[in-house]
């Protein structure tokens, strides 16, 4: 019974030792929130250009996505002018794609894989289940953001982004 007991102590402090050595990692996981910050709710836009909307806009919505892309328009391309992965933003590479068509009353929808020209921008890994929505809340700028969550939670969290976005661009 001793040897048991040695057995079963040593095989604690070992799964101890594991612990506390990836504590480091585990602090710097992120993890996306999948509730609007209060930042979205109190941001004033009072003599902003459509860019800084954009930009502001971007930036406020960085901790409830793994990643994200701002493009601009530019003919019938868009240009990358901004990158967010993991809650960082990130150096932007000269990068430039054809969207799809939508709206700006439309949320698109799409698996990452969907965006197949998108591995240049090195973005995190996705599994199967992910998604990248696409919001054009005015002419010349498209939001991507790129989602874990499951599908419930996508749907609202869509609904209060794309209502956030329509408001930063309204409000001129």
């Amino acid at each position: 019974m001793l040897q048991i007991e040695k057995w079963i102590k040593s095989g604690l402090d070992n799964i101890e030792d594991l612990l506390l050595e990836n504590e480091k990692d585990w602090t710097q996981y992120f993890e996306a929130s999948s509730e609007l910050s209060e930042k979205t709710r109190t941001i004033t836009y009072l003599n902003a250009t459509e860019e800084e909307r954009a930009k502001i806009s971007f930036e406020a919505l960085v901790e409830n996505f793994e990643a994200g892309l701002l493009f601009r328009r530019s003919g019938d391309e868009w240009t990358l002018v901004d990158k967010f992965a993991h809650g960082e933003k990130e150096e932007v590479p000269t990068y430039k794609m054809i969207l799809p068509e939508s709206r700006m009353d439309q949320v698109l929808r799409v698996g990452p894989r969907g965006f197949h020209s998108i591995e240049q921008l090195e973005l995190p890994y996705f599994s199967k289940e992910a998604n990248a929505l696409l919001f054009r809340p005015c002419a010349d700028y498209a939001f991507i953001l790129f989602s874990e969550f499951p599908k419930v939670i996508i749907r609202y969290l869509a609904e209060e982004v794309h209502e956030f976005l329509l408001k930063a661009f309204v409000c001129k």
